[in-house]
């Protein structure tokens, strides 16, 4: 059965077809043995990346970091296990491998934008050489406000000033996603792996966009610390905070987005209707969304989040929605549905 990853950037819409493993082996043409689906994709991860690693450049080196420290990653709880309290608690930073992987990529990075934004993505702690491929980013790209909102080694109010300061906000998240994409598809998993009695290009495909979501998407930092920055109704805030909820509310993905307008309601005199008009607009696009898939299709979902002619997260819910011949709009007569 196939299992669908679905997450609009963790909001809301990226869709990856990936089927249910069961089996797995280092490589596509190696002998496949029997083993836990955990195991095997752990076996595959971490094949993949001294693969990866092999090819000595500094956007292979970042990922096969990210791919190195996901295979260590623990399965996800299921109901009624039982947690054994004197296992080792994971850690959330990267080991001695994956870290060397990283220097050396940030060594040779240069003005490689994806190499770094690389560097800065994934789910493990951000360290020195997080810091220092956010801050070459900013350097390569000063319109941009992205990677100050990374920046957490400055003060919030620094970063939340540098995001306002700055004409666009761009994630980079899909050209990222899309280069790993490409990447993974020259390692194909084995066919048991995928869940399918005979591997095709299709599930191979499927199944490497799933793990770039999951490494794209994973790295996005917490932002509870910059909404607490922006205290309600402070007006000596307000100015720092409103210009950087101007920016905020026109990044280029829905996540970002709803940080702009989390910091929007905080202000003195919040716009209440602009803000309401925008909860309902995604209100309703988050009930659409099942539909509009169903219409175009999985394929073509999955083709538009790869097209390089769109730009963002933003862009690719648009086509989906004008594909499916459904409004980004709510009917004027909709009502949002309790919570």
């Amino acid at each position: 059965m196939r299992q669908w990853i679905v997450g609009w950037l963790m909001a809301a819409l990226l869709a990856c077809a990936q089927e249910q493993p069961d089996a797995s082996a280092p490589g596509p043409d190696a002998v496949i043995e029997r083993a836990d689906p955990h195991v095997a994709e752990q076996r595959y991860l971490r094949a993949t990346a001294r693969a990866i690693a092999a090819r000595d450049t500094p956007r292979d080196l970042a990922f096969a970091a990210l791919l190195h420290h996901a295979a260590a990653s623990p399965p996800p709880g299921r109901p009624g296990d039982v947690i054994d309290a004197n296992a080792a608690v994971p850690t959330n930073t990267f080991d001695a491998t994956a870290q060397a992987w990283r220097r050396r990529a940030a060594e040779r990075a240069g003005d490689d934008g994806i190499a770094h934004v690389l560097l800065t993505s994934g789910p493990a702690r951000p360290d020195a050489v997080t810091f220092a491929a956010a801050a070459r980013w900013a350097e390569l790209q000063p319109d941009n406000g992205a990677p100050w909102l990374l920046r957490l080694d400055l003060p919030v109010e620094a970063r939340l000033d540098a995001v306002a300061a700055r004409p666009v906000f761009t994630s980079a998240s899909y050209p990222a996603l899309r280069w790993m994409v490409d990447t993974l598809s020259q390692f194909p998993p084995p066919a048991d792996l995928t869940g399918a009695l005979r591997r095709t290009d299709v599930e191979a495909r499927d199944h490497a966009v799933s793990i770039a979501a999951m490494l794209t998407f994973s790295g996005v930092p917490t932002f509870k610390e910059i909404v607490d920055v922006c205290t309600q109704g402070n007006r000596d805030d307000a100015p720092r905070c409103s210009a950087a909820a101007d920016r905020l509310t026109q990044a280029d993905t829905l996540l970002v987005r709803q940080l702009g307008e989390a910091l929007l309601r905080r202000l003195p005199d919040p716009p209440v209707d602009a803000l309401a008009s925008r909860e309902r607009a995604q209100a309703w696009q988050q009930q659409a969304i099942t539909g509009v898939v169903e219409r175009i299709g999985d394929a073509r979902q999955i083709a538009l989040i790869l097209d390089p002619e769109i730009d963002d997260e933003i862009a690719v819910r648009a086509r989906m929605f004008e594909e499916a011949g459904v409004s980004l709009e709510p009917p004027a007569d909709w009502i949002v549905p309790s919570r």
